[in-house]
């Protein structure tokens, strides 16, 4: 079915009344006749595919960017006229995808459903996380370095104190969220950055026994460093790197790193 050419339903309403109610229209009738050219270009693609005919791909791959191209010049043009109508309005809608598919095409009974079921997830993942964070600040790194000596019932209070701790930061993170295009892909930035690292971490505890602590540690680091580094580069447009491959990366560095420094320095690191 045909996508809305603005997918936040409040802009569009906004727009309607204003002096470019019309503009947006006609808008909306291109990206209908540009949707329904690049949905037969997609069957023709298909049936290229199918048929292995190499030209026929390639002439329907270049038809395809093109339609997408215009489409998406169509849906900034869009953006621009909301602006126009009004300046303080946020024109992104990249957030609203999902919500527009789940209110136009899951039968109304389940939406609520979903809904809950996505708000069980979130509370649930939110709790175990700040716990998860609060209990290592407060055994790691306050317990070992800080105050060694005390009641149970003072590291009782230190974890609550990081547990709210841990909550403002996620608060500010959410606040800042709004920077991203699209929070989703926020997300899976931020992870993509930590978890390569901690699976080759994970993967060099269970699978290389002979390698120690002080050699897992100084392959973290570098790992860490030449993820933050990629990704820098990555977003400077000096590489063409996709976020995900940071994943693949840390823990390679990690495990081969670990590895090599073990084996160079056995007693320092035995």
């Amino acid at each position: 079915s045909l996508p809305p050419l603005h997918f936040n339903n409040a802009n569009v309403d906004n727009i309607k009344g204003s002096a470019y109610e019309v503009s947006y229209q006609e808008l909306e009738v291109q990206h209908k006749k540009v949707f329904e050219q690049k949905k037969a270009e997609i069957y023709n693609l298909v049936s290229a595919i199918k048929s292995e005919n190499e030209t026929a791909i390639e002439q329907a791959k270049s038809k395809v960017q093109a339609l997408k191209q215009e489409e998406n010049a169509i849906r900034k043009e869009a953006k621009s006229y909301i602006k126009k109508a009004n300046p303080n309005i946020e024109t992104k809608d990249t957030d609203y995808v999902f919500i527009t598919f789940v209110m136009n095409h899951i039968p109304k009974g389940l939406i609520g459903l979903l809904l809950a079921v996505i708000f069980s997830a979130a509370m649930s993942s939110i709790a175990s996380e700040l716990n998860a964070l609060a209990t290592t600040t407060t055994i790691d790194i306050y317990k070992r370095s800080i105050r060694q000596e005390a009641s149970d019932k003072h590291y009782l209070d230190a974890s609550r104190f990081f547990t709210v701790m841990w909550g403002v930061i996620a608060l500010i993170f959410a606040m800042t969220a709004q920077l991203f295009d699209n929070l989703i892909e926020a997300v899976n930035i931020v992870g993509s950055l930590f978890y390569g690292t901690i699976l080759g971490i994970f993967l060099v505890a269970f699978f290389f026994k002979k390698v120690k602590g002080p050699a897992v540690l100084v392959g973290a680091i570098v790992g860490e460093a030449v993820v933050v580094t990629t990704f820098i580069l990555s977003r400077n447009g000096t590489i063409d790197l996709a976020y995900l491959w940071l994943n693949l990366i840390g823990c390679a560095i990690v495990i081969g790193v670990s590895w090599l420094i073990q084996k160079l320095f056995p007693t320092n690191h035995g």
